[in-house]
């Protein structure tokens, strides 16, 4: 990651594999990512990949905004269940 990630917006999305990430503020709560899955993370929010069995190809986004449309959101329903 660069510099970018504490003055803008990222989003990561899961291409292939899976991983588990701590994520958003407050250092945040685990979420498990799985192909076609991802997430929008706000200037300086950060995350940390926690497990990752088998690797992963992911794309990373960096903009000075990103926000996730309504249709697509699944959190936090998903996250908690």
């Amino acid at each position: 990651m660069c510099d970018l990630a504490m003055t803008h917006d990222r989003t990561v999305l899961v291409l292939q594999g899976k991983l588990s990430v701590m994520a958003g503020p407050g250092g945040g709560k685990r979420i498990d990512l799985e192909p076609g899955v991802g997430l929008v993370l706000k200037a300086g929010e950060l995350f940390e990949v926690i497990e990752c069995p088998d690797g992963a190809v992911l794309l990373l986004v960096e903009a000075q905004w990103l926000d996730a449309a309504t249709v697509g959101v699944a959190m936090p329903r998903r996250v908690d269940g």
